[in-house]
C-alpha cells in the first residue's frame, strides 16, 4: 500500500509529508517539488525501517534523486568525505525549502557526526522519528554536541 500502509503506526508521518509536498492522496503527483533528506546512524540496526520509509516517499511521488542518505553517497566523489557531499546537498535543499527526516536511536545520539547533522538544520525543517522506545533514548546523557538531540527527545 501507499502512504504508510506497509508501516503500521506511521500513517500520520506520511500524511504530514504528503501535506508538506502538496499532495492529499497517496500516489498523487506533488504540486511542488521538495528535497527530503533522510539521516540515521550508520550503526543503526533499523536501516530496514529507513529503507521502507524511503520506498514510501517514492510512492508519494518524491523522486529518488531528492532523497539523500548515507547509502546514496556518490562513490565517484570518493576524494570527498561523506559530510562534504551531505552539506553541499543539504545547503541546496534548505535553499529550496527542503526538510530533514532524522531517524534517531542511541547510536545516532552518541555520534558526533550525526549530532552535527541534527544541529545543522533549523528546527522548523526537521522531522524527528525515534527508532527505539523513548525510555531507552532518554537514558543517553548529554555530552559534547548531542545536547540538542537529547533535549529534543
Amino acid at each position: 500500500g501507499k502512504g504508510g500502509a506497509r508501516l503500521p503506526g506511521w500513517g500520520a508521518m506520511f500524511t504530514a509529508v504528503r501535506s508538506f509536498i502538496g499532495t492529499t492522496q497517496p500516489g498523487s503527483a506533488p504540486r511542488k517539488s521538495i528535497d527530503i533528506f533522510v539521516v540515521t546512524s550508520q550503526k543503526t540496526a533499523s536501516v530496514h525501517i529507513v529503507e521502507a520509509v524511503i520506498r514510501e516517499l517514492d510512492a508519494l511521488g518524491v523522486s529518488a534523486n531528492v532523497v539523500f542518505y548515507q547509502a546514496r553517497i556518490d562513490g565517484t566523489r570518493a576524494h570527498e568525505k561523506w559530510n562534504v557531499q551531505w552539506q553541499q546537498a543539504m545547503d541546496a535543499a534548505l535553499a529550496a525549502g527542503g526538510i530533514l527526516i532524522c531517524f534517531v536511536d542511541e547510536h545516532y545520539m552518541r555520534s558526533p557526526a550525526c549530532c552535527d547533522e541534527f544541529n545543522y538544520v533549523p528546527r522548523d525543517r526537521r522531522v524527528v522519528v525515534t527508532l527505539q522506545p523513548l525510555h531507552m533514548l532518554r537514558g543517553v546523557r548529554p555530552h559534547g554536541n548531542n545536547g540538542d538531540v537529547v533535549f529534543h527527545i
